[in-house]
């Protein structure tokens, strides 16, 4: 994928989002990304994706050295080490119009430490998520563990102390309120 996308790759993209993104916004995300992606293979690493989102301005940090490894690992979709084009176009598909791949980007954020195919999460890993995304949300670890323990409560609707793909899913669907409160992890 070089420095232009044809009409054709486009519109798959387009296609990948139902519509939601044009095709003018998928050339523009795709400008995004090969400003930052490395030139030989055309992904992002950890490093050029620290310059891609130290570029947006979006986030207070306290240094130009802060590493956005968790947010990173929502974006790398398939956790191979890397941010191909279709995973940046999905995961921005998926914040911004919360989208299906929401449910199984938090998922993965959550679960980092977790192999690929883990069928749950636990609180102590929800639990370290919400500490990681504090560096830029500013709340202390009191209150995280607070919302937290809350958020883990209202969700595993089992009661098994576990987080599944399906109950983060149900929680989209039936308590958005709720999962919103998961956006502010990634």
């Amino acid at each position: 994928m070089g420095g232009s996308l044809s009409k054709e790759d486009a519109l798959k993209y387009v296609a990948l989002t139902g519509g939601t993104f044009s095709e003018r916004e998928v050339k523009h995300l795709h400008k995004e990304f090969t400003r930052y992606a490395a030139p030989a293979d055309k992904v992002m690493g950890l490093r050029e994706f620290n310059a891609y989102v130290h570029s947006m301005g979006v986030f207070t940090v306290d240094s130009p050295a802060h590493s956005f490894e968790q947010l990173f690992k929502g974006f790398d979709l398939n956790r191979d080490g890397r941010v191909d084009f279709g995973d940046f176009v999905r995961f921005h598909f998926a914040v911004s119009c919360n989208g299906d791949d929401l449910p199984q980007i938090i998922f993965q954020i959550i679960g980092w430490e977790s192999p690929i195919d883990a069928a749950f999460v636990t609180y102590q890993q929800m639990s370290r998520a919400a500490k990681r995304s504090a560096a830029w949300v500013g709340w202390n670890e009191g209150e995280l563990d607070r919302e937290a323990a809350y958020l883990f409560a209202q969700v595993d609707g089992n009661k098994d102390l576990k987080l599944t793909i399906d109950e983060l899913r149900t929680c989209q669907r039936t308590a958005p309120e709720i999962f919103e409160v998961f956006r502010t992890m990634i």
